[in-house]
């Protein structure tokens, strides 16, 4: 795997983006399925995630917690997220090892 650091900075930022995404939802404006980043994609990548467990439970794992976002205090840098981004990382380790 890669290097840990990296990649709950990019699960932060994509924590962050979706704080936007979904808050726009909320009222009543489109966005989550229009206005992504892809950092799932290089998530998965540099997780070296089996294929079989996009789609699955290491998917639902990362989706629950972007959906979690807007539950925290917007702040310029996504400060707020961090405790998330790293609860995200461990759960989504979690799956990994589970599936092996």
């Amino acid at each position: 795997m890669r290097d840990k650091e990296l990649i709950i900075e990019l699960i932060r930022q994509d924590l962050k983006h979706n704080q936007l995404v979904y808050g726009l939802e909320r009222i009543g404006l489109e966005g989550a399925r229009l206005h992504h980043l892809e950092i799932y994609d290089m998530i998965h990548r540099f997780m070296e995630v089996p294929e079989g467990l996009v789609g699955n439970r290491w998917g639902m794992t990362y989706a629950n917690f972007m959906k979690d976002a807007v539950n925290y205090p917007i702040t310029p840098k996504g400060d707020s997220l961090t405790p998330l981004a790293y609860a995200c990382y461990t759960q989504l380790k979690e799956v990994l090892e589970e599936s092996k």
